[in-house]
């Protein structure tokens, strides 16, 4: 967690590891298998912020975006060998995720961080996540329940805020989006 212009570039590349390349990798370790027996199910686990992205979240977000497309591309390329892939895009869920993204953050309560008329957003942001989220179990419920399906849905969504933040990202111009989250985010308040 962040903002974009003063990530480590290592700490961004880390991100990418975790949320897109470690998935494409075990799914091209699978996927020979997989032809051979015509047929398998793969599964990625994305997220709604890789619809909607939020400020000081870009990494987290982007990467989740970049999983959702190649998760698309990779459903339909491997529909000729009876091979699935379903993209589940969480919402809140209640899980340790904001505590770990909260230790991430202090640095830019620092004077040496240009954001730090943010700071308190930066960790709110950290941990918006964990606001009001959703049981793990029942969010596994939901989701293993549509996965199993013979033919499941290509997307899975379950966990608080799955609906309103794809259905921003969809009916709202990008300068109505900007302006609601830079004001929950307080990047409407530095003054330059």
């Amino acid at each position: 967690m962040g903002p974009s212009a003063e990530l480590p570039l290592d700490d961004l590349r880390n991100q990418y590891e975790t949320n897109l390349f470690g998935h494409i990798a075990l799914s091209q370790a699978v996927i020979p298998y997989m032809r051979e027996q015509h047929s398998g199910k793969i599964v990625n686990i994305s997220s709604v912020s890789g619809i909607l992205t939020t400020p000081f979240a870009g990494a987290c977000c982007s990467s989740k975006a970049a999983l959702n497309s190649i998760s698309d591309a990779m459903r339909m390329e491997l529909a000729p060998f009876n091979i699935q892939v379903v993209t589940v895009q969480p919402g809140a869920i209640k899980t340790n995720f904001g505590n770990i993204a909260s230790s991430t953050v202090s640095k830019y309560h620092s004077p040496e961080s240009k954001y730090l008329f943010a700071a308190d957003y930066i960790d709110m942001r950290a941990m918006d996540s964990q606001d009001n989220p959703t049981d793990v179990e029942v969010f596994v419920s939901k989701v293993v329940n549509k996965i199993l399906k013979k033919k499941p849905p290509a997307v899975v969504r379950a966990g608080r805020l799955t609906v309103k933040l794809p259905l921003m990202k969809w009916l709202l111009p990008y300068s109505r989006i900007d302006s609601i989250l830079k004001k929950k985010y307080g990047l409407d308040k530095m003054q330059i």
